[in-house]
């Protein structure tokens, strides 16, 4: 998959709070999932001063909330 480049990385942290604000007024919430019933989340993190690599997804029911399945890991970067 490609994506164009929307902006370059080396901000200032109040040029990125001002490219935050500009990229939130393009996010389109229309809804588009129909009738979704299971609905999954993912997250990856570091510290960029460790080599520990920490990932979780979550899968839960829709609209109850209901927890169906959790999968983490933490693992070394290699």
């Amino acid at each position: 998959m490609n994506f164009p480049e929307l902006h370059g990385w080396d901000l200032s942290a109040t040029e990125a709070v001002a490219l935050q604000r500009e990229l939130a007024q393009r996010v389109d919430l229309t809804p588009r999932l129909g009738d979704c019933r299971i609905l999954a989340g993912a997250d990856i993190s570091y510290n960029k001063f460790s080599t520990t690599l920490y990932a979780t997804i979550v899968v839960i029911a829709w609209p109850s909330g209901e927890v169906l399945e959790t999968q983490d890991v933490v693992a070394e970067q290699t």
